[in-house]
């Protein structure tokens, strides 16, 4: 009996798991691709739902590919698509160069600063691309702090450099940046040293132990750091939408422009499917480039990459204090760090600022601004902590109840479902906007805008992270425990609430704290799905940036800052402890 229960508990979740992805998932992405070939507003979901079959089949009829074949003939569209794509490419190539040296910066032990460039590799995580490019405009932009200071010395600060594609690509390098250098210096740790001084003893000079040796080893992470900043890059809508003017054209925005003007619904939901399919193509182009090839290395010696294998140089027995190269790497590891923190820097002296004339600092101090964020008007701040409280519990419970059955009660099917689960982390936002309102706008599901259909958009986008992180702990945890607490006489309720949780909190607090510094900093979903009447700080700093209102922008963007950035710091702290203890 206790048997049956059991596995009729296992076809229930996984019956409602496949209904929620249908709604929250396939529907919209059904409903753009309809929309896309028939080039007509309408629902199909709805039509079916009402039961007008006759008009769900006279849609169908309508199908065809002239409205794509007509998008790919528009030059706008074309433009947009070869800006996006160089766009992107440009930045996962600077940010994989840039990565890759800061991971080794981090990872020499006689690199000047190492421990500093240790603690500041993650600190870029802390500032999204929407919140890098807000505070780069407060920062360098039109009435900016930079431009406000200099002008008064004589120095012509060239503000239009600012606002164009090097702009974009500098706030994402810099933003997107640790999504290579982490994993990087995580592979350089477990690589072999004995592979690199086995090669010198044979002669080979450090230029060809970086390229034949430590290169090689390293390509499934700067493989994967590639993709996945281009990924980013590719369905970034915030970054280009507050730097780039109306006349820069990207596939993203274009798409935001054709949706919002409320006549080219077609052309919008095309967009959003090129969208797609370019990142999907993008990752599985990766995965067959890594498939069926060895990176591992079969030493016992991880830990810490030979010395010679970086830069070309060597380092003798003698040698001491830094090379030449290691001074090259320190300096570019302070460059790197110092862009965020001239970031974090000018947007709280514009959060702080009451009013600055031309004098090269500001007229006047208060701390208003910030007063009305928080204590005033903290509407928007409340709703983004509701918001994203409600997204933690929901994704949290959702990826943990997925992992365990796909980890301890595997049953067939279990590798589409977690393929489905998985893909809303990789579309992007303004892409699974579009078809959130194409498919819930009208009745009897009209539930665009809502602030639910808001909150299932973040749950959709954030469960994988739960998956992910709940997994990976089950992986580590043997079964053994479980038949060791039933042995016991324990029921599985008891062994679940005070054996499994235990052991997989800490993954379970990595997970909340990513989903809530996401969640918190969303823009394109957010800009898309969010009612008037329930409007997050980050819409709010958003319309306060947009109305030229930057000392307000930029007390919201230091607000969301600290909001996003002291739960990481606690959560690494608490980490540290227990890992201590």
């Amino acid at each position: 009996m206790a048997e049956r229960r059991t596995r009729r508990r296992q076809v229930g979740l996984r019956v409602f798991l496949w209904v929620y992805l249908v709604l929250a998932l396939f529907v919209p992405l059904v409903t753009l691709a309809v929309v896309a070939f028939t080039n007509q507003p309408v629902n199909p979901l709805n039509a079916l739902l009402s039961g007008n079959l006759r008009e769900l089949v006279d849609l169908l009829k309508q199908f065809s590919f002239q409205p794509v074949i007509e998008v790919f003939q528009t030059a706008r569209y074309r433009q947009a698509l070869v800006n996006s794509l160089l766009l992107s490419l440009s930045v996962a190539f600077i940010a994989t160069v840039v990565g890759t040296l800061v991971a080794f910066a981090t990872i020499k032990p006689h690199v000047p600063g190492r421990r500093i460039w240790w603690v500041l590799s993650a600190m870029p995580l802390a500032i999204p691309p929407f919140l890098g490019a807000i505070a780069f405009k407060l920062l360098a932009g039109r009435g900016g702090v930079l431009p406000k200071v200099l002008a008064p010395l004589g120095i012509a600060w060239p503000v239009d450099a600012v606002y164009s594609y090097g702009g974009v690509i500098l706030v994402q390098v810099v933003t997107l940046m640790p999504v290579v250098s982490l994993g990087v210096r995580a592979a350089l740790q477990r690589i072999d040293t004995a592979l690199g001084e086995a090669a010198f003893t044979l002669g080979a000079t450090p230029g060809m132990v970086l390229s034949m040796v430590t290169l090689p080893l390293l390509l499934p992470s700067l493989g994967a750091g590639f993709l996945l900043v281009f990924m980013r890059s590719f369905g970034d809508f915030a970054t280009p939408l507050i730097l780039l003017p109306p006349s820069k054209k990207l596939l993203i925005l274009e798409a935001y422009k054709d949706l919002t003007g409320g006549l080219f619904w077609a052309e919008a939901a095309i967009q959003s499917l090129l969208i797609i399919l370019v990142v999907v193509t993008a990752m599985a182009a990766e995965r067959r480039i890594l498939a069926g090839r060895d990176y591992h290395s079969l030493g016992h010696r991880a830990g810490s990459i030979v010395e010679g294998a970086v830069i070309g140089e060597l380092r003798l027995p003698h040698q001491k204090g830094p090379t030449i190269g290691e001074r090259l790497l320190a300096v570019i590891a302070g460059v790197v760090f110092a862009i965020p923190i001239l970031l974090i820097l000018g947007m709280g002296l514009l959060a702080l600022t009451a009013s600055w004339g031309d004098r090269a600092f500001p007229d006047a101090l208060t701390w208003l601004n910030l007063t009305r964020v928080t204590v005033t008007a903290p509407r928007p701040l409340l709703i983004t902590l509701i918001v994203s409280a409600i997204t933690i519990l929901v994704a949290l419970a959702l990826g943990t109840l997925a992992s365990y059955q796909f980890q301890r009660r595997p049953q067939r099917g279990d590798a589409a479902l977690q393929f489905s689960l998985n893909m809303p982390m990789v579309l992007p936002g303004i892409a699974l906007g579009i078809g959130m309102i194409a498919a819930y706008n009208a009745p009897p599901l009209a539930l665009h805008p809502s602030p639910f259909l808001l909150i299932l958009s973040y749950v959709l986008t954030r469960t994988p992270n739960a998956v992910a992180s709940a997994g990976a702990a089950l992986h580590q945890l043997p079964s053994s425990l479980e038949e060791a607490s039933a042995t016991l006489g324990s029921v599985p309720l008891f062994t679940h609430r005070h054996v499994l949780l235990p052991m997989l909190s800490p993954a379970l607090l990595s997970a909340a704290v990513m989903i809530f510094f996401s969640v918190a900093h969303d823009i394109s979903l957010t800009l898309l799905l969010a009612p008037t009447y329930f409007i997050p700080a980050s819409i709010s700093m958003y319309h306060e940036m947009d109305s030229g209102r930057l000392f307000m922008a930029a007390a919201y963007g230091l607000v969301l800052f600290l909001v996003t950035v002291i739960p990481y710091i606690l959560q690494t702290l608490w980490q540290s402890r227990r890992t201590a203890q």
